[in-house]
């Protein structure tokens, strides 16, 4: 049973005094620095915005007058490369869900597969946050019953049956049973 003890904090020894005193004093001094870097975030991003409006405006400026418009400043974002996701970090809010992500990372990851956990890992770094520890393997399962991707074993696969691909993707495991029974014979077939 617990016992609780119940002391007048003028009982309390001076050493422990001086140690919640000394705690308060850096607990305090974090929260401000953290505050001060707070606000330089957000000064950042502000100057940040507004280089981004002033190009911009540059760029429309350079259009109206026909001239020629750094392409670089059209390209879309670089492709995802699935081993390749330990180095990205994102700069800006996605508006991806999470299913985009591991869609997108088995179709760049084909012929090869991935695991549920290397898709978790991936969409949570691209993605910038954690999700529930299930998220990778109940999404790849609704893409499978969608049609879109297969596993063999804790393997999961982009399914491209019918998007024009001319490589076969590996056999589903329906595949290979019935190219089993084909080969061996029936055992119903006697």
């Amino acid at each position: 049973m617990a016992v609780t003890v119940n002391l007048d904090p003028s009982e309390l020894p001076a050493w422990k005094h001086a140690a919640a005193k000394d705690y308060r004093e850096k607990r305090t001094d974090f929260l401000r620095a953290r505050e001060r870097e707070q606000a330089r975030v957000a000064r950042a991003q502000a100057k940040i915005e507004e280089i981004d409006g002033q190009i911009a405006d540059l760029d429309r400026g350079a259009k109206a007058f026909g001239l020629p418009v750094d392409p670089a400043s059209d390209s879309p974002p670089p492709t995802l490369k699935p081993r390749a996701l330990g180095i990205l970090r994102p700069t800006a809010p996605i508006a991806l869900q999470f299913k985009d992500v591991a869609l997108q990372l088995l179709k760049e990851a084909w012929p090869d597969s991935l695991t549920a956990a290397e898709v978790q890992d991936a969409a949570q770094r691209l993605l910038g946050r954690e999700f529930h520890w299930k998220t990778a393997g109940m999404t790849l399962y609704r893409l499978k019953l969608d049609g879109r991707v297969f596993r063999q074993g804790q393997q999961w696969y982009f399914d491209h049956s019918g998007e024009g691909v001319t490589d076969d993707p590996p056999a589903k495991p329906e595949e290979l049973e019935e190219d089993m029974a084909d080969f061996f014979g029936d055992a119903d077939e006697s």
